[in-house]
């Protein structure tokens, strides 16, 4: 991951990681307080797919993949990171969990990820369901976990 002026630029649209991370700089220089996290598949799932509109396209250049970067911010401006506020700048969602990390990371699952896959991640057609053997997200389930890029 990186910024897209650190690379993303030279893809189409970017990465999720690129654009979290070039929020955090746009932020930054206004001072205000971020920070990118990750989350990923929990084990045995490995690859993520979605089928929700991204980065000003309603078909994403890459929709699976193994990880995926959000911000989060200090929304109230107080010079504190808001654990529990977080920003896609890749979707163009936000999402807040109240008081829990978890709700916050369920919420960006639900509407972003819709289907998950226990094979290993490889350049392979996302149609290719001899390969991938998708199956869906179940709503009520986090099936991803936090981790730091």
């Amino acid at each position: 991951m990186g910024t897209p002026g650190r690379g993303a630029s030279r893809r189409p649209a970017g990465r999720c990681g690129h654009w979290a991370f070039f929020f955090a700089d746009a932020l930054l220089v206004q001072g205000i307080l971020s920070e990118v996290r990750g989350f990923r598949p929990i084990l045995p799932l490995r690859v993520m797919h979605t089928s929700a509109p991204a980065q000003n396209t309603p078909t994403p250049w890459q929709r699976y993949f193994e990880d995926h970067g959000v911000d989060f911010v200090d929304t109230d401006f107080d010079g504190v990171l808001d654990e529990f506020d977080a920003y896609d700048p890749s979707y163009g969602v936000g999402a807040t969990g109240g008081d829990n990390a978890d709700a916050v990371l369920m919420a960006l699952e639900n509407y972003e990820m819709g289907r998950y896959s226990t094979s290993d991640f490889l350049d392979i057609d996302e149609n290719n369901w001899d390969y991938w053997e998708w199956r869906s997200n179940n709503p009520d389930a986090c099936e991803v976990e936090w981790w730091n890029p």
